[in-house]
């Protein structure tokens, strides 16, 4: 009992002293200098015209990304982890899912690209 009561007066001291010595320590100065106004110029004027809005693919749960491979669109789902083919006229066809995908917080599919061809 006697030896426990010791330790826990060292211990005691130990924190003390070293929360006394980082309260005394000096503050970290930084000197920084601030960056030179970056130069703007206007905006063009231009004509502008509205995009059209089409749509090309129908029934998937979270579109995320798509690449394409060649003419071919491939579409991943940020959730299932599903990579489909998107045809011409619509249809989607499943090429598979990818493993180990949990569709919650930042732990989805997130993104995915085609490897590029390998250089000769």
């Amino acid at each position: 009992m006697v030896a426990a009561l010791r330790m826990m007066k060292a211990s005691l001291a130990l924190w003390l002293g070293a929360i006394a010595l980082v309260a005394c320590a000096p503050r970290a100065t930084t000197t920084t200098t601030p960056a030179p106004p970056v130069p703007t110029r206007p905006a063009e004027s231009g004509d502008i015209s509205p995009g059209e809005v089409t749509t090309v693919a129908e029934g998937l749960a979270a579109p995320w990304s798509i690449a394409f491979s060649g003419d071919v669109a491939l579409i991943s789902e940020r959730d299932t982890a599903r990579i489909v083919e998107v045809s011409d006229e619509g249809a989607l066809h499943e090429l598979g899912v990818v493993p180990g995908v949990e569709p919650r917080g930042e732990g989805g599919l997130l993104d995915r690209s085609r490897r590029p061809p390998r250089c000769r």
